[in-house]
């Protein structure tokens, strides 16, 4: 259970308009607007995932190339047991904010989509979309994974992120320095500081370009739902809502283009 479960909600983050199939820009409200979600999800943008793909990405093939070994046991040596008195993923976890914090909450299906396009893994397969989803579930994960990157464009989400992403960056430098130290002269040199950095470039950088992978790949089994009819009633803001909307293939498409939906713009 995440430490901040049940800590003090800063705001939930949705659809700013929720009943337009084309719109999928983000507001941050006051309570819970459940017409919009089935389920807010507890956020913070640096959390869990992001430490342990460093580790995965950076740190255990820096050891693999310093011990001429996968990796992974002097990644368990020196980061999750004591060396040099201290437990180096124990100061991670305690850089990550708890309960006396505030904490946003983001639409479930954002949520989902952001851990997926931060991971570079799929956010719902286009099979999964071709046999199992209807149009109006599409257009509702479409939106999301749209909304997902303006979450990340918002100055809050941006400020914290940065404020953490810091601190773990002087823990990693920290400990890099002292491991360094403990080596036999020269034997060792490795700049974890640039090493961090160009990683949490590649991260924020890749994050719109796998969102809209998924958008190029999921508007065309949106077409197939057309069934060769010029346009379609789906559902909004959820796939289940009383709301309905007509919309045409062309129209989806033009919203959901490459220049309508922005690239995240910031970089620690």
């Amino acid at each position: 259970m995440p430490p901040y479960n049940g800590a003090f909600v800063s705001g939930f983050y949705d659809l700013s308009d929720p009943q337009n199939p084309t719109s999928f820009t983000v507001e941050k409200y006051t309570t819970a607007p459940l017409t919009t979600a089935r389920a807010y999800s507890y956020e913070h943008v640096y959390e869990n995932q992001m430490m342990t793909m460093f580790i995965n990405d950076v740190i255990v093939p820096f050891f693999a190339s310093v011990y001429n070994t996968s990796g992974c046991s002097a990644t368990q040596e020196f980061v999750f047991r004591p060396w040099d008195g201290r437990i180096i993923a124990n100061d991670l976890r305690a850089s990550m904010p708890g309960k006396p914090d505030t904490f946003p909450k983001l639409n479930q299906v954002a949520n989902m989509a952001k851990a997926a396009f931060i991971s570079g893994k799929a956010f719902i397969t286009t099979n999964n979309l071709q046999k199992n989803k209807n149009a109006s579930q599409i257009v509702y994960y479409l939106r999301q994974a749209a909304l997902s990157i303006y979450y990340m464009q918002d100055i809050t989400v941006e400020r914290d992120f940065l404020a953490v992403s810091q601190a773990v960056r002087v823990i990693w430098i920290d400990f890099m320095g002292k491991y360094v130290a403990s080596q036999p002269p020269g034997a060792v040199n490795f700049d974890i500081a640039n090493a961090y950095d160009t990683w949490i470039e590649h991260i924020l950088g890749n994050y719109s370009i796998n969102a809209l992978s998924f958008i190029h790949a999921a508007l065309p089994i949106l077409q197939n739902k057309f069934n060769g009819s010029t346009s379609i009633t789906v559902n909004t803001p959820l796939p289940c809502s009383s709301h309905t909307e007509i919309i045409t293939y062309q129209q989806m498409v033009n919203a959901f283009a490459d220049g309508g939906i922005p690239y995240i713009n910031w970089t620690p």
